[in-house]
């Protein structure tokens, strides 16, 4: 993961979940590794500060839609919709 890699930190992490699902640093390894469209440590070291506003905001963005998904489809079961 130091040399930001992700693809294949996750991939890793994947097979050892496989191998051992109650292997913990594996699960949460695999769960807290970003995507592979993440920037690497060197792009990070020269990233500007509009450059992580932006990805920030994105994120953000992307987490509320999905939050927003979920409250619905919550709603839609507590009402009895089945999904």
């Amino acid at each position: 993961m130091d040399a930001g890699n992700w693809e294949a930190a996750k991939d890793l992490f994947a097979k050892a979940v496989k191998e051992d699902p109650n292997f913990d640093m594996a699960v949460d390894g695999s769960s807290s590794c970003p995507g592979a469209s993440s920037p690497d440590i060197g792009a990070l070291a020269s990233i500007t500060a509009a450059q992580m506003a932006s990805h920030a905001e994105a994120s953000v963005d992307e987490a509320e839609t999905a939050q927003e998904a979920a409250d619905a489809e919550a709603a839609s079961m507590a009402a009895g919709g089945g999904g």
